[in-house]
């Protein structure tokens, strides 16, 4: 069964395994009662009229008092968009249990120790009325309110419910474990709706068995890797700030977008009949959770794709509009070398934004395996799997909203994906490689290469513009710059390290050969083209392991001098204005990027008491291609020496969501 379970990761194809337990129908009948309850709580009131109980007060914004200052007016964040319209749990018990409703009202604040700010980003902050430069003097109740310590008296924060299915497994209730949705507001700049979400808050019903908490450097990686996606056209939630106790032993990061709504939402809905069989979501069974389900995506709908109201199939609409956005945003992550690291179906955005950073990571050795996450062993969200994982993942939420929408048109409209992947991903390569048309023979030798030099993937694309600077005529100086940048064996060994043994791997073949249902049936694959490449790779690291440092540079040498008079060719054969091509490889390949060996010193200081490092971090990483920045610490220039980016364990582990 492990070889099994393993084997089916590697195959991002294969059909998902079995689902793990199921919802109780104990459970269901007190979940239904409650959404009931509710319903008739709700038609009592006024319209719009907030939703009023609960045994324990918020713990209430004052303007008066120690850090207080008379004249910071906290944004006018409200819940009213969800809470006027979707039965919400106010029973203030945040014992883990399952809940059959999609929010639950925050009873009271559970305050840090003396809260103070580490660390804005005056991009963001704007976003909710507020400086750029937050002053001085607002600082002591920016950071009461932005750590879920103190809450204005109109302000009731919700903990929003989901699902997922955890690495192909369904896994059931999830739900914001320590995070809060403080409010929405609609931002003053560009009147766009804003929900503002705070994470590392304390316990909820969803926190299973955690404290609700977050370490300083969970929320630093989320502020920096957000900002730096953001800068590049990378599709993402944002983070404004990071707010730390008085011995910053614990942090909330305030993130903000349109929408926190996750496929997992969705997923609260799901029927049992999709890639993983059995167990069924919490809000199943009974007509009342199908008009619930019908009740919030026509508020989704609502608020972030009002264009769609008046149409006729609008859920068809709505659904297209998901699988194209979650391509576009797949193919940006692709074109980048990031890896999220852990695309369960509650860390996906229902808007195609990145959304939960803590596992996710830049490529540096180039590598198709590549995979942030040192916990996916098995490497099921690797780099090369991001596109098909995702594909799945809009499968499964096609089958949660199979009740709405037929899974006839849902699998028509996921036969799109491809297509848009293909062309956004396209787009964004031509620009990085500066031409009109890339041959596709070309860039598959580029990627070849890439792979088997183990080459720094934002160094290479830096030299390329470099080299476009300088005027692309030189294929024997540009050979030169990319050997540079390329590995070492000991880095080519790393980035393709298999997930079996051999012997593992060799009984597969022979059971293949002898009884092909057998193989199926323990392997879930229908070829042997993902043993094989199991098996090419303990090659691969037989002949590495042997290799002579001469042998070794003049394999660099050959293949980065084949391609570089190739692209040279190319380039020059594309006759593109050389102004124009600087300008856009300029802007679309980074100087910059969040390395984890340049994190780690930030927020070693940070730990220390010292912020600046990692505010001056966040400035450079947000403008990552501007060249006149003097940061020079944080250059990815060829003379600079990196560490191998498979030191997954250096950068900061996830916090549930």
């Amino acid at each position: 069964m492990m070889m099994r379970a393993q084997l089916q990761r590697v195959c991002v194809d294969a059909v998902g395994r079995r689902q793990a337990g199921d919802v109780l129908s104990s459970t269901r009948r007190s979940q239904l009662a409650q959404v009931q309850a509710h319903s008739q709580r709700q038609g009592a009131t006024a319209a719009g009229a907030p939703i009023v109980g609960g045994a324990t007060a918020h713990r209430r914004w004052s303007s008066s008092g120690a850090g207080a200052s008379a004249d910071f007016v906290p944004p006018p964040l409200s819940t009213q968009r969800f809470t006027a319209n979707i039965p919400t749990s106010i029973d203030p018990d945040t014992t883990p249990r399952t809940l059959g409703s999609l929010f639950w009202r925050v009873p009271e604040a559970q305050p840090l120790a003396q809260p103070r700010v580490a660390c804005t980003n005056k991009n963001v902050l704007p976003l909710l009325g507020l400086p750029s430069d937050l002053p001085e003097h607002w600082e002591a109740p920016f950071a009461r309110l932005f750590s879920g310590s103190e809450f204005p008296e109109t302000l009731h924060p919700l903990a929003c419910n989901y699902a997922g299915f955890q690495f192909g497994v369904f896994a059931g209730q999830l739900g914001d474990g320590r995070g809060i949705t403080l409010g929405h507001l609609q931002s003053s700049p560009s009147g766009q709706l804003i929900e503002v979400h705070l994470k590392g808050t304390g316990t909820t019903p969803f926190s299973r068995t955690g404290d609700g908490r977050a370490s300083l450097d969970e929320c630093m990686w989320e502020l920096v890797m957000s900002e730096n996606l953001h800068a590049l056209g990378v599709p993402t939630t944002q983070a404004a700030a990071v707010v730390v106790d008085s011995d910053s032993s614990s942090a909330v990061v305030t993130r903000v977008a349109p929408s926190f709504t996750r496929f997992g939402t969705f997923d609260l809905f799901y029927p049992g009949e999709g890639p993983a069989h059995g167990a069924a979501g919490p809000c199943t069974g009974d007509p009342a959770f199908d008009e619930l389900l019908k009740s919030f995506l026509d508020l989704t709908i609502d608020q972030h794709f009002p264009a769609l109201d008046d149409e006729p199939d609008k859920y068809e609409a709505f659904f297209r509009s998901v699988v194209h956005d979650t391509a576009r945003m797949t193919a940006s992550w692709m074109a980048f070398g990031f890896a999220h690291g852990l695309l369960n179906t509650d860390n996906m955005s229902i808007l195609g934004l990145t959304l939960d950073h803590g596992r996710s990571g830049f490529m540096e050795r180039f590598s198709k395996d590549f995979d942030p996450n040192s916990e996916d062993v098995d490497r099921m969200y690797s780099f090369q799997n991001q596109p098909s994982i995702c594909l799945r993942n809009l499968f499964a939420l096609s089958q949660s909203l199979a009740t709405i929408l037929p899974t006839s048109v849902s699998t028509g409209i996921l036969s799109e994906f491809n297509d848009v992947f293909r062309d956004r991903r396209q787009e964004i390569m031509r620009q990085k490689f500066g031409v009109d048309n890339m041959p596709e023979d070309l860039e598959h030798e580029f990627w070849d290469t890439m792979e088997s030099t183990a080459a720094d993937f934002s160094l290479v694309f830096r030299l390329l513009t470099r080299a476009a600077m300088g005027a692309i005529g030189d294929p024997e100086a540009l050979q030169q710059g990319l050997v540079a940048v390329s590995g070492a064996p000991e880095d080519r060994k790393a980035a393709q390290q298999p997930v079996l043994p051999r012997q593992d791997l060799e009984r597969l073949v022979q059971m293949y050969h002898e009884n092909r249902a057998q193989y199926e049936q323990v392997t879930g694959l229908d070829s042997l083209d993902p043993v094989n490449d199991e098996i090419l790779k303990h090659e691969s690291q037989r002949l590495l392991e042997n290799i002579s440092k001469h042998d070794w540079e003049r394999h660099l040498s050959s293949v980065w001098g084949d391609w570089s008079i190739k692209y040279v060719e190319h380039v020059q054969r594309e006759a593109l204005p050389a102004e124009l091509r600087q300008q856009v490889m300029q802007a679309a390949n980074p100087r910059y990027i969040a390395r984890p060996h340049l994190v780690k010193p930030a927020a070693e200081a940070a730990e220390a008491g010292d912020f600046g490092p990692l505010r001056t971090l966040l400035d450079v990483l947000s403008d990552p291609c501007d060249l006149s920045s003097p940061a020079e610490a944080c250059d990815v220039g060829p003379d600079v020496a990196f560490s191998s980016s498979f030191a997954a364990n250096e950068r900061p582990a996830d916090m549930d969501a």
